[in-house]
């Protein structure tokens, strides 16, 4: 993708009815998880930390991450364990 495409795509995506969430603490609570979970990163926390502050599931194909946060993080679901007659 292009540098033009790459803008001309982001500005079609910041038209849409899109409600953004931002919790004051999803940063923190992200960066305490990653360091709970021994993660070097923390993108996957923040997903994890959002999924708590929404109360919902958390749908991964991180297995890593999902065998680090399953015994924890009741929320988490790994895909692998998807049914495949639901896909």
């Amino acid at each position: 993708m292009t540098h033009e495409d790459a803008g001309q795509a982001l500005a079609k995506a910041l038209a849409c009815d899109i409600r953004f969430l931002d919790p004051m603490d999803i940063h923190v609570r992200a960066f305490d998880l990653a360091a709970r979970l021994k993660r070097s990163a923390t993108y996957d926390s923040h997903y994890l930390a959002l999924a708590e502050h929404l109360d919902c599931r958390f749908w991964t194909a991180d297995e890593r991450l999902y065998n680090a946060a399953k015994d924890q993080f009741p929320r988490i679901r790994w895909l692998g364990d998807y049914p495949a007659e639901a896909r």
